[in-house]
């Protein structure tokens, strides 16, 4: 499963060839009004979009694509990575994987691993209840690049290899490391 072609066909794709792209890699894909992070659809996490019926769901105009975590897409597991500090120390903190994407005003911000998936969202939380990462797996979803940001930034595939395979426990100890 390599994710590279969805890279080199971005700029370019309808939504319907990157979610075929995406559920070719075995990710579980849902649709997401244009410009949110959050799915609409009710019972989202139990939606099953296949090839067959894709262009029912990504046809319809401006939209985003989510993908399911954990389970649903074959253990797959996103680290958002929200804080600046945080966002510098994940190439040194977390374990490789060659398979992150984000946006202009915040690059490299969303690891992906296949680890046996966490029950909903672990969460490193700051000062003022600030989040600075999360660790986001069964039952939930991210947007992913083909999509926009409520800010209004596209986006886009940093590296856009392999995610990377993981202990959730290995993880968690990455992301609450203190350096």
């Amino acid at each position: 499963m390599v994710v590279q072609n969805a890279l080199q066909t971005i700029q370019h794709a309808s939504l319907v060839d990157l979610a075929q792209e995406y559920v070719g890699n075995g990710w579980r894909v849902i649709p997401v009004p244009y410009m949110s992070k959050a799915p609409t659809i009710n019972d989202w996490p139990n939606l099953q979009i296949t090839l067959d019926n894709l262009d029912h769901h990504f046809s319809g105009g401006q939209m985003n694509i989510g993908v399911v975590l954990g389970q649903a897409s074959g253990n797959l597991i996103d680290v958002d990575v929200d804080d600046d500090l945080a966002l510098k120390l994940a190439p040194r903190l977390l374990p490789p994987t060659n398979c992150i994407f984000g946006r202009k005003s915040r690059p490299r911000s969303h690891w992906l691993y296949y680890a046996q998936p966490i029950q909903g969202t672990s969460k490193l939380v700051g000062p003022g209840r600030m989040m600075l990462v999360e660790i986001r797996g069964d039952g939930q979803q991210t947007i992913f690049p083909g999509s926009v940001h409520p800010s209004g930034e596209a986006i886009e595939f940093d590296d856009s290899g392999d995610p990377g395979h993981s202990d959730p426990t290995e993880l968690q100890a990455a992301v609450t490391k203190r350096t």
